[in-house]
This record gives C-alpha cells, structure tokens and sequence, in this order.
C-alpha cells in the first residue's frame, strides 16, 4: 500500500497519510488531475467519495465508472451520486457477477473513447 502513489482530495483539514501520497484541498481540481494523468504510470481511480466523482463528472474528468452492486435492499439511503447538477448519459460497458452475488457494471460517459 504505501509504494502505489495516493493522491487525497480533502476539505476536513489535516489527514494522517500514507507514505507516498499528496494532499490537496480540491481548490483546482482539474488542474490536479491534469498534472496526475500525465504523471500516473497507469490508471487514476476513486474509492469512496460520491462527492468528489459529482465534481469530476461534472468537469468531464471521468473516462470510466465502476459500479459494485451489492445484493442487499435497504429500503432507504442516499443518491449515488447527490448533487450532480446535469444529466450523464453513460455507455454501458462489461458486466461481472460474482459467486457472491455482487454484480460489477461498468460504463464510460458518453461521448468518450
């Protein structure tokens, strides 16, 4: 874990990182990813912020959405993706499902290779 590079998009002050990773409070957001793209060896992915994917999306920034599908019911609970003020048309791309029931979808916005 602390030999892949982290990169944390936080607006909650201080954090305690790890080894190799940045900090930054957002405030340029695509600028970030601009100078991450070109300075990741690989892919640049996102776990667990709804929040900072809306701001993405919404900059046009997300090549690809991976959505993990739990088999669970809940009845209530917050939007996936609250706030995201237009509308994303997305292409549907693979779908994995798993022993466990987990279903994987994946997706690129449309218009983007």
């Amino acid at each position: 874990m602390n030999a892949v590079p982290k990169f944390v998009v936080t607006r909650r002050g201080s954090v305690t990182p790890w080894e190799n990773t940045r900090v930054t409070d957002g405030a340029d957001l695509a600028a970030e990813v601009a100078r991450l793209r070109t300075e990741a060896a690989g892919d640049v992915a996102i776990f667990g912020s709804s929040g900072l994917t809306v701001s993405l999306l919404e900059h046009g920034l997300v090549d690809a959405l991976r959505i993990l599908l739990h088999p669970v019911l809940l009845g209530r609970g917050h939007s996936l993706y609250a706030g995201l003020r237009d509308r994303v048309d997305l292409a549907a791309g693979a779908v994995t499902v798993f022993r466990s029931g987990n279903v994987l979808l994946r997706y690129r916005p449309s218009g983007r290779p």
